[in-house]
């Protein structure tokens, strides 16, 4: 991953030194966040030049611009902005990255490295906050999914099985290790390490069971402190691989929205399809983690808005009268109303 890449050299601003010591400081305000993802997430969007990112992170960004982010003001950052929309970039992933800037130049503030946040007056674009944006997945296209993933291999069927019927973020899962496994009252455990760093135990049920049963029956010998999940060379399977993992496998079964499914679309359509069966809310809250049940009403929301949309609802009493109309003319026809 690069960042400010110091060019003294070539009529950069920031000479090596002054780079250097941008390096520390994004370093040290990355050490004070808690979890290893939201680390990792943060130093993408401020640093990352990524060849598939339309708009390179923050820092690589006033690089390019000979700006020093260390003493730049707020119509940079504006620019920036401005930047990000004409590039496309949703309302989520701007706000999204505006918010780590603000954040990065709020430790400096606080640090008294820099006067102030000039990020911090910098307007970030409204996001419905009332509905779940994840793409999920039909009962159909689920089924496909886990055929595909059982065809593929253990390891592909107990990642999308404990991601889909435990409902975990991917961060938790693939952070996991072989130790954290347990029993209770003949139930399958596992204790993950979820946001904020925070500890928490959950069940599996029975077809997760099954699922890592195979999988670890499969990879034969293994340590305690070996990864839950493991690539064929032993090493710990990433984000990245999962993301991979789920489009292969729903393009492969046919589903059509398989280039925008993630890990988090498993667990939307836990959360949708839970619902759907009755399962109450606070259930529903309590096996997603969320702690405040506004967060799992989205889910909600959003299965209420798919049942409830205007032409949905007009074009099922349309088919209803149209199937009404056939039988009664079969009936006329042939006095037959089957």
């Amino acid at each position: 991953m690069s960042e400010i890449e110091p060019a003294s050299n070539n009529g950069s601003a920031l000479s090596t030194e002054r780079a250097d010591t941008v390096r520390q400081l994004v370093a040290a305000w990355l050490l004070a966040q808690d979890s290893e993802h939201t680390k990792i997430a943060y130093a993408r969007d401020l640093m990352s030049t990524a060849p598939r990112m339309k708009v390179t992170g923050w820092l690589p960004w006033c690089a390019e611009r000979d700006i020093d982010p260390l003493t730049v003001r707020r119509a940079p950052i504006d620019a920036y902005k401005l930047a990000l929309q004409q590039a496309a970039y949703s309302s989520a992933s701007i706000s999204r990255r505006l918010a780590v800037v603000s954040s990065w130049y709020q430790y400096l503030a606080d640090q008294e490295i820099i006067d102030h946040n000039p990020a911090r007056a910098v307007k970030r674009p409204k996001i419905d906050q009332s509905v779940s944006n994840a793409v999920g997945l039909s009962e159909k296209e689920l089924n496909l999914l886990l055929d595909a993933a059982n065809a593929d291999g253990t390891r592909s069927a107990a990642l999308i099985a404990i991601l889909f019927f435990a409902g975990l973020r991917i961060g938790s899962v693939v952070d996991a290790n072989v130790a954290d496994l347990g029993w209770n009252e003949g139930e399958r455990t596992i204790r993950l390490t979820v946001k904020g760093g925070h500890r928490q135990f959950r069940h599996l049920e029975g077809l997760v069971d099954e699922a890592i049963s195979a999988y670890l029956a499969e990879r034969g010998d293994i340590e305690k402190g070996d990864p839950l999940f493991a690539n064929a060379y032993g090493r710990r399977i990433d984000n990245a691989y999962a993301w991979r993992l789920i489009r292969r496998l729903a393009k492969a079964a046919g589903i059509k929205s398989w280039d925008r499914l993630g890990p988090h679309s498993l667990r939307h359509t836990m959360a949708t399809h839970a619902l759907d069966e009755g399962v109450a809310l606070v259930d529903v809250q309590d096996a997603l983690g969320h702690r405040d049940p506004k967060t799992t009403r989205r889910y909600d929301l959003a299965r209420q808005r798919r049942d409830k949309r205007p032409g949905l609802v007009l074009a099922e009493r349309r088919r209803k009268k149209l199937a009404t109309q056939h039988v009664s003319l079969r009936w006329l026809l042939h006095g037959d109303s089957r």
